[in-house]
């Protein structure tokens, strides 16, 4: 679980105070004491908060469960409202942000179950349009909207960055695919 604190009051996302849960604790047990922590380091308690975001996935179903639910209760507790965003898409968006890219240059790649793999980019970023899909790791380089992706918009896979759990698996298998 990742939770943040975001100021966005001048137009411009700026982080107040994140954090990073480990794989080893269940969303249940860590996601209250990380919204905690991050209240507590950017100085601000809970009913400073105007909005609450929530990653709607992909992901893994029960932990996007436990932090659909807990954001939803806190934001009713707080009569604000929730903003749901893929999870694939804030991958993009910090990468994006952190790099000093444009997130049209971005995929996202995720570890799934079974050998697959989530892909998410940005296709149109004028009308902000994004894609999600699942494939299997080793049918990336034949993903139909993929190499649309990268033909139309005349990138090869090396002008692209990957990012996410999955990104060397990506990368990887593109290279040997598309040769």
């Amino acid at each position: 679980a990742v939770v943040a604190v975001i100021d966005l009051s001048n137009g411009v996302s700026h982080n107040l105070a994140s954090t990073v849960g480990s794989v080893s604790v269940s969303h249940s047990q860590a996601l209250l004491p990380l919204i905690d922590k991050v209240l507590s380091d950017s100085k601000l308690e809970i009913t400073d908060i105007d909005a609450f975001g929530v990653g709607v996935g992909p992901g893994s179903f029960t932990g996007l469960r436990v932090g659909i639910a807990t954001i939803r209760a806190l934001a009713q507790v707080q009569g604000k409202p929730v903003i749901g965003f893929s999870s694939l898409t804030a991958l993009i968006d910090s990468a994006s942000a952190e790099l000093k890219i444009s997130r049209e240059n971005i995929v996202a790649a995720v570890s799934a179950y079974q050998g697959q793999i989530f892909l998410g980019w940005i296709e149109d970023q004028t009308n902000q349009k994004s894609v999600d899909t699942v494939c299997f790791a080793s049918e990336a380089p034949t993903h139909a909207a993929l190499n649309q992706k990268i033909e139309f918009g005349s990138k090869t896979p090396s002008e692209m960055l990957a990012v996410g759990s999955a990104a060397e698996s990506l990368v990887e298998t593109l290279r040997t695919g598309l040769k």
